[in-house]
Parts: structure tokens; sequence; C-alpha cells
């Protein structure tokens, strides 16, 4: 059964007028209810953060709390922060919230989320979000990705079961933005993309090997050595060359010389796939 907020008001009123804090001796007294329903209505303020309790002795004093109120932190958030309770009627939103969807909080509150400014928000995927939000309702929190805007716009959705100041139940939504997040992965995928096409169409045999061990090779470096990519990706530079003495003067000489000047050119020779050998300019640098 939901809480009444004349109760709840009476309650935070009366621990206002004593800052101290009253037991729930102390509160029964004061209001006409019974112990239970004080009880009740306690619990519910501790969870909501409004009351803090501690222990006088035996007692335990109730107090209003002095803690920043959720909704103040909740305004200065840069996250997009709603709540709703369980007939998906919006009982608050930030400002950053409210200035995305370019409405006051008299817009939009009290409204069913579907029927509201929201839905130009989640058109895309509003099915499937009220469903999520429904899943909050019954318990369980979710987290995940939200392409929005016809995938204009990227969220980290927390989606988070809550109690309601009136004690129902509720649920929390909770929007970190990632859309400039994923324009630089976007931006930074194409970047290496256009690097590794120029790097394939290279008339030259190119690796990037990292402590000996090869992690890349473009088309024209597997031409030379007749082997394919996934033959050298993951394995020891060793591979190519015909003796154990012949790895280490050259790596030594490379270097050597990496160290002195900042680049390595050594003429070396490989030993192919096939067995053949062939020389090879090897210009190396950090």
């Amino acid at each position: 059964m939901a809480l009444s907020r004349q109760t709840t008001a009476k309650i935070t009123d009366l621990l206002r007028e004593y800052p101290q804090g009253l037991s729930i001796t102390d509160i029964v007294k004061k209001i006409d209810i019974n112990r239970n329903t004080a009880g009740r209505y306690l619990e519910n303020l501790l969870i909501s953060g409004q009351v803090e309790m501690r222990h006088f002795g035996m007692a335990k004093i109730y107090a209003l709390s002095n803690r920043i109120p959720q909704s103040a932190m909740l305004s200065i958030s840069s996250d997009l922060v709603m709540q709703l309770d369980s007939s998906l009627r919006i009982v608050y939103v930030n400002e950053p919230f409210l200035n995305l969807l370019r409405v006051t909080s008299t817009d939009i509150s009290g409204k069913n989320i579907e029927y509201s400014a929201a839905v130009l928000l989640f058109e895309d995927t509003l099915e499937d979000f009220i469903a999520l939000l429904k899943t909050g309702i019954s318990g369980k929190e979710w987290h995940g990705t939200l392409a929005l805007k016809k995938g204009d716009l990227f969220y980290s959705c927390y989606i988070t079961p809550m109690v309601l100041n009136d004690g129902r139940k509720g649920v929390s939504v909770r929007l970190e933005d990632l859309t400039e997040l994923r324009r630089h992965e976007v931006a930074l995928q194409e970047s290496e993309a256009r690097l590794r096409s120029i790097i394939d169409a290279s008339p030259v045999g190119i690796s990037v090997v990292l402590e000996r061990v090869i992690l890349e090779v473009n088309n024209r470096f597997c031409q030379m050595t007749g082997y394919s990519t996934s033959e050298l990706i993951g394995k020891s530079i060793r591979i190519l060359y015909p003796t154990d003495e012949d790895f280490e003067r050259a790596s030594s000489k490379k270097y050597l010389m990496m160290a002195r000047i900042g680049a390595g050119n050594v003429h070396i020779q490989w030993k192919k796939k096939d067995g053949s050998i062939i020389d090879v300019l090897l210009n190396s640098a950090p």
C-alpha cells in the first residue's frame, strides 16, 4: 500500500522542529499514527536519504539528513537523469535532460513517458526502452548502450529500481553521453583504415615488430617472404633468418645503429618459406 504524502510531510516537519532528533516513541506521541506505521515511513525516508538514524543507548534516534538533497546533486550532474513511477509517469527530470528536450519541468512532470516530449529522443527504440523500464520497476537493474535519434546520439544507459519519496516503486534512468567518444572512435577507425590501405598499397614490405614478435605485416611483406599474414602474426621474427647467428648479428647491428642515430639500416639475408634466400635492405625505426 502506498504511503501518504501528508503523513510523510508531518514526520519531516516534526523532525525539522527537533534537529537533535527524535525516537520512534517520541514521533508516535506527537503524530497520530501507530508505531508500526511510523516504522514504515521512517524506513522509506531512510532509503530515500531524507532521514538519518543513529543509536543512543538502546533507542534509535531519527533526524533530518544533513546531506545535499539527491535532486540537487542530480541537477548539477552532466548525465541525463529521469525518475518514473510504476505507471511510467515522469516524477523527476534533471536540468541537462530538460535542456536536451527543450522543455520545462512543468511541461513534462506527471506525464506518461509515452505521451511526453521524451518520445522525441527515444522514438527509434521506444518500445524496447519501455520494456527496459518495466524490467527496472520489477526490481532488476540494466546497463547497456543506446543509439538514439537514428544513431546520431549514443548513451551509456543505467536503469535502476528505486523507491519514491511516498513509498511507491519507481525506476531511475541515467544516460551518460558517449556521442563524442563514439565519434572519435569512428574517426580513429576510419583513419586506421586509410593508413592500412596506404600500407597495403606500398611497394615496400612493411612490418611492425615488438620485442622480436611480429604484430603486423602488409601484403608486399607476405609476397617477399612467401608466408601468409596468419603464418607471420604472433611469430618471432627469427622465422625469417637462415640461422641463429644471422638473426643475432642482424639484431645487434640494427639496435646499435638505432641507439646511435635513431634508425637502423642494415643489409641482411632472409630465408623465404620455400627455403630460398633473398637479400634484404632492412630499415628500422622505433
